[in-house]
């Protein structure tokens, strides 16, 4: 309880009370604005690439594009790039460098076997300010994994949809 006070008091997260019937009122903690910026980021990495990427493209591949077309464009090459530096051909050993890239990249991955098959759960966006003012951010990871897996990926939450903040609320 002293942890989650000092937490609170600096501002990194917050509570609501949340009523069961009788009894004391059990507390949803979850993070605040703060508390999602306070762990750690990419941004540093994502405006090094894009800028690269972006500075090399030619004429050609941005005349009568928009700024959202350019921005996937170079966003995909990006993720390209990355997996292509990593993959070695054989499936198993894939998906074990796809989660190390995850985690140091910063996504936090947890990685679940379910019926319709892999499941990969990020539990830290490392672009997440940027991510909630221009979604298009949002295509990089799935790109990334689309490509070490050579497959589509299917995307079942989004920060834009408030998802994640019910998973990260936590009982106390």
């Amino acid at each position: 309880r002293r942890h989650l006070d000092i937490l609170q008091r600096d501002g990194l997260i917050s509570f609501t009370e949340v009523r069961k019937g009788v009894g004391r009122p059990e507390h949803a903690y979850s993070l605040t604005e703060a508390g999602h910026e306070a762990l750690p980021k990419g941004y540093d990495f994502l405006l090094g690439e894009l800028v690269g990427d972006l500075g090399s493209l030619s004429a050609e591949e941005t005349s009568g594009k928009t700024g959202e077309q350019l921005l996937r464009l170079s966003l995909d090459r990006i993720a390209r790039r990355t997996a292509r530096a990593r993959i070695s051909g054989n499936p198993a050993a894939d998906v074990e460098s796809l989660i190390e890239t995850l985690r140091k990249l910063d996504f936090a991955p947890a990685v679940e076997q379910s019926e319709r098959g892999l499941r990969i759960v990020p539990n830290n966006c490392p672009f997440r300010s940027v991510a909630l003012a221009q979604p298009t951010i949002c295509t990089y990871d799935i790109g990334l994994v689309s490509e070490f897996l050579w497959t589509q990926v299917v995307r079942e939450e989004c920060i834009h949809d408030d998802a994640g903040y019910a998973r990260q609320a936590a009982q106390a």
